[in-house]
């Protein structure tokens, strides 16, 4: 048997460090035939959708600068609410997006104030979006 040659193949430190990470929230479209999920694959946690039986992934934000935390499909499956932070601040903001993915329009912009929602904080029939957050004094939660 013939000795192997030594590869001079240099590797970069981001090959051997690269691991794609997930947060531990995500949400099943209304019918069950597609998850949103949160990670981290463009170096970013952004929202992805993707079929429920396995399929290509689509990313649906392409933010660079927020973190999405936390995913919620609306009940006509037309609409996806989340929340984000921008650079790891922690003062997390409301976003909205249409489930076939367009940019997502911010519901609420008070950069010291936290904005959370739920796993589930839409109104039965998808009208209404229940949130909490800080925005009254800083240190008292409200639910809106």
């Amino acid at each position: 048997m013939k000795a192997r040659k030594p590869s001079n193949r240099r590797y970069l430190f981001e090959q051997f460090a690269a691991v794609r990470r997930y947060q531990g929230n995500l949400s099943l479209s209304p019918d069950g035939s597609e998850i949103a999920y949160i990670t981290n694959t463009s170096g970013q946690f952004n929202l992805w959708r993707q079929p429920s039986t396995g399929g290509y992934p689509r990313q649906l934000t392409l933010f660079t600068d927020n973190t999405v935390r936390s995913v919620s499909w609306s009940p006509d499956g037309g609409s996806i609410a989340f929340h984000a932070d921008r650079h790891g601040d922690e003062f997390h903001q409301l976003y909205i997006l249409d489930a076939g993915g367009e940019w997502p329009q911010q519901l609420t912009n008070v950069p010291d104030a936290q904005h959370f929602v739920s796993s589930e904080p839409w109104s039965p029939e998808g009208k209404y979006l229940a949130y909490y957050a800080n925005t009254e004094s800083g240190r008292t939660w409200t639910l809106w």
